[in-house]
This record gives structure tokens, C-alpha cells and sequence, in this order.
């Protein structure tokens, strides 16, 4: 279907708008890194439940490099913040202070209770290029082993030609806690409800847009 000049025109400032956020995230990040300038943004009451997230991941696994996935935190920070106040600003879904209490507390249980996944390498002998994932287990219990299919789907895995790596970082983060702590919200269906809502509250138009830009 041929694009109208309309299209076109929308096209050509909303991919301005990624640039110039693109610009101001890799700013903020690099004046945090080399001089540790922190940028006083107004994000959302429910940050806390992305910072919760990625202390999770660093304890349950822990082969990720820490400042690299610090540093996609922060940029998808710095992301949410620019895009906030836009247009498109993603809708926040704001909790009761009970609620959000519960949940923060019950995410730190599953941060205190979470145990390091132990990945094991193989095949024996082969180089480190060919080798790939032939076990993986937690406290004792074998999660995948050989001959399982441990690939991610075809549509949830990344591709660096088709997805922003920033917000695919945080999201897959996102997603791993969303399921590693499951169990821990199985008397309480309705928080963790509440939960998917503020973790997909951080979505808005612009940002989806740049996911796939």
C-alpha cells in the first residue's frame, strides 16, 4: 500500500523524535558513566518495580555484566522520562499506596529468595563460538538439559535489525521477573495483576514505535 504524503509527514517527525531522544539518552548516560552527573527525572511512583526487577535478574543471573545492564536501565529511564510528558506519553496506572506496598514487599521476598541459575556449556572440546547452553538448573532442579529446545521463539527473540536494544533489554527483564516470581503472588491474583499493569504502563506509543524502529 502506497504511503500518503500525510503518512509520510508523520513518518518523518516521529522518526525525529527517536533521533533527538536517541541523542539525549546517550548524553545522560555517558555524563553519568564518566562524571557521574545524575539527571533529576520525574519518572512514575512505580519505578520501584523495575528497580525491584533488576535486582532480581542480577542475583538469579548473574553471568549478565551488572553495569551493562545497569546502563539499559537507565537509558530506558532516561526514554520514559523524555516521552512522558509527549503526545503519546504512556498511561500510568497508578495503585493505592496499600497495594503498591504489598507488591514492592512481595518482590523483595522474591529478590531474598532467589537462587543463581547455573548454566553449563557444551559440547566438550568445542570451541567457544560453536558452544551453547546444554543445562540449566536452579538449587538442584533442572530447568532445561540437553535435547530440550532452549531457543526463544522465533517472535520474542531479538534481532538488532528489527528491535531498539534498550527497551528489548528491559523488557525481557521484565518479563523473566514477571514469571520468576509468580508463585510468590498466588494468594494475591489481584496484585500481581496490578503488577503486569504497571510494568506494561511504561509502553506507550512512542516507545513501542522505537521498539520496532
Amino acid at each position: 500500500m502506497n504511503k500518503t504524503e500525510e503518512d509520510l509527514t508523520r513518518e518523518g517527525l516521529l522518526n525525529s523524535k527517536q533521533n533527538e531522544a536517541t541523542a539525549i539518552i546517550l548524553r545522560q548516560n555517558n555524563a553519568f558513566l564518566l562524571f557521574g552527573v545524575q539527571e533529576s527525572l520525574n519518572v512514575s511512583q512505580n519505578w520501584i518495580v523495575v528497580q525491584k526487577a533488576n535486582k532480581i535478574v542480577k542475583t538469579a543471573c548473574p553471568n549478565l555484566d551488572p553495569m551493562l545492564q545497569n546502563s539499559m536501565v537507565r537509558m530506558f529511564r532516561f526514554l520514559y522520562a523524555y516521552f512522558k510528558d509527549g503526545r503519546h506519553a504512556p498511561k500510568e496506572f497508578l495503585e493505592t499506596d496499600i497495594r503498591l506496598t504489598r507488591i514492592k514487599d512481595t518482590l523483595e521476598k522474591c529478590s531474598k529468595d532467589a537462587k543463581k541459575i547455573e548454566f553449563k556449556y557444551g559440547p566438550p572440546g568445542a570451541c567457544e563460538k560453536n558452544k551453547t547452553i546444554v543445562e540449566a538448573t536452579i538449587i538442584g532442579k533442572t530447568l532445561a538439559a540437553t535435547g530440550d529446545d532452549m531457543r526463544l521463539p522465533e517472535k520474542e527473540a531479538y534481532s538488532k535489525e528489527l528491535h531498539d536494544v534498550v527497551i528489548e533489554a528491559v523488557w525481557k527483564m521484565i518479563s523473566f521477573v514477571h514469571y520468576f516470581c509468580a508463585e510468590y503472588f498466588a494468594d494475591a491474583p489481584f496484585d500481581y495483576s496490578a503488577l503486569t499493569q504497571m510494568y506494561t504502563g511504561f509502553l506507550g506509543e512512542d516507545i513501542v514505535y522505537r521498539w520496532y524502529f
